[in-house]
């Protein structure tokens, strides 16, 4: 209402200032003054839809907290679907997926530090994948621990083009242990020649341990080395396994200690230095 009265008053002014004061005619000062209350009012009216639209706009206008908010969803998605490298995408937070990710990540650190990895591929490499042939002697049967009480060897075929499986069976304090070996080998962009393996292990045919081995080449021997843990269910066969390592090492001390006092040995240091 304001800006007609106004706009009437704008008219009436200008009127007099064209007719009166710079004596214009009737007719020019009415047209005139027209064009000066038009104008006026269309300013107005534009003045008064600029502040309606600045007023809806301050409804509107989003906090700064909640852009805050926004930016940080926006980089917990980023994070969310973090990409890792050949392995894709990692997953969103709240999903099966990512829950079940990450306690596997956290059973790898047990296994870690209860170093399953070393022991079982140490074992393996340097005893175990012996015993088949080792027990059927009595000259070799030494060297297979007492706890062990049954070693035999087999083969399983491989998938197409992977090599055959070197499955090895064992008694172990009364429980049934399978060890199964798969190599393979490839080479890299810069013609290096690599042989990884897959060693899992069975308790009562159920896996509890994979591990990932590289052939390691040094001047003298090639050995194999665990790098990575692909499969590991804690439990007690781990204290079987302990308890080979420590019998293995008890009877090492036996042998050596039975060499050190070997009757013949002694008489021909005798002999020789003029001992009596």
């Amino acid at each position: 209402m304001k800006k007609y009265i106004s706009s009437i008053i704008i008219f009436f002014i200008a009127y007099f200032i064209l007719a009166v004061i710079f004596e214009f005619g009737e007719t020019a000062s009415i047209i005139l003054s027209l064009i000066a209350a038009g104008l006026f009012y269309s300013s107005r009216k534009e003045k008064h839809v600029s502040k309606s639209v600045t007023a809806d706009t301050a409804k509107t206008e989003i906090p700064e907290s909640d852009k805050e908010n926004e930016d940080t969803e926006e980089e917990e998605l980023e994070k969310d679907y973090e990409f890792g490298g050949i392995f894709g995408a990692k997953p969103r937070k709240g999903t099966e997926a990512r829950r079940i990710q990450e306690e596997a990540k956290k059973r790898k650190r047990i296994a870690e530090d209860k170093k399953v990895k070393e022991l079982i591929s140490e074992l393996y490499f340097s005893n175990i994948e012996h015993f088949p042939s080792w027990i059927k002697t009595d000259h070799n049967r030494e060297y297979v621990p007492s706890i062990i009480s049954k070693a035999v060897e087999k083969k399983e075929k491989g998938d197409k083009d992977d090599r055959d499986k070197k499955v090895t069976e064992i008694n172990l304090n009364g429980k049934a242990y399978k060890f199964v070996f798969q190599e393979n080998s490839f080479s890299t962009p810069d013609n290096a020649w690599n042989t990884h393996g897959l060693l899992e292990l069975f308790a009562n045919d159920k896996k509890v341990l994979a591990i990932n081995v590289s052939l390691e080449h040094s001047d003298y021997d090639s050995t194999w080395s665990p790098f990575g843990i692909e499969a590991f269910i804690d439990g007690d066969w781990i204290d079987d396994f302990q308890a080979l390592k420590k019998a293995q090492k008890e009877d090492e001390k036996k042998r050596a200690l039975k060499e050190a006092e070997d009757p013949d040995k002694t008489e021909e240091l005798k002999r020789n230095f003029g001992i009596e």
